[in-house]
């Protein structure tokens, strides 16, 4: 048989060794924790040196890349700018070429009354599609220039001014027109 054992003390003892194991491990937790806590901050700690060396690296990469850009693109416009030169110089000979005098010369011609006639005249290039000349016409009367300066401005002619106008001993009207002609591209 077994002894029983009554503690009849007014502070009895109580068994501590099961607490004693329970803090101890949970104190042993606490450590390795800890423990590990302290080795993956120094692991990141050096891995957040190397990302940063990276990125200062990539930033360095990007600004000279900005610059280079930036380099090109002035390059690339002084270069836009001499190679525009000798486009807008051989265009201009193109359209020079391309103009069309026979339509123009008869357009001009269906303007002119029938007792009228041309003299001279003189063409200026204004731009790639219009042209400015002076001419000077011989009308038998007021009339005939005034019709001719209608049928002028009713076929594509702007701005027919007439710039001086004589009368010779035949009585004829010799006047010098000035007028500006669009044509077509």
């Amino acid at each position: 048989m077994r002894r029983l054992n009554l503690n009849l003390a007014t502070r009895p003892l109580r068994n501590r060794r099961l607490f004693l194991l329970l803090g101890g491990l949970l104190g042993l937790a606490f450590l390795v924790t800890a423990l590990l806590a302290i080795i993956l901050f120094f692991q990141f700690t050096l891995k957040k040196g190397v990302v940063q060396a990276g990125l200062q690296k990539a930033d360095q990469t990007v600004k000279a890349a900005q610059s280079e850009q930036k380099r090109l693109e002035i390059r690339l416009k002084e270069t836009a700018k001499k190679d525009q030169d000798i486009i807008d110089a051989i265009n201009s000979i193109i359209l020079r070429k391309s103009f069309s005098w026979t339509d123009f010369l008869s357009k001009l011609e269906e303007c002119l009354p029938d007792p009228s006639y041309i003299l001279s005249m003189a063409p200026t290039l204004v731009d790639d599609t219009r042209i400015q000349f002076r001419f000077r016409v011989v009308s038998p009367s007021l009339d005939d220039l005034l019709a001719l300066i209608n049928k002028l401005q009713d076929l594509k002619f702007s701005q027919p001014r007439v710039e001086t106008e004589e009368s010779n001993d035949r009585g004829q009207l010799t006047s010098e027109i000035s007028v500006t002609y669009e044509r077509v591209i």
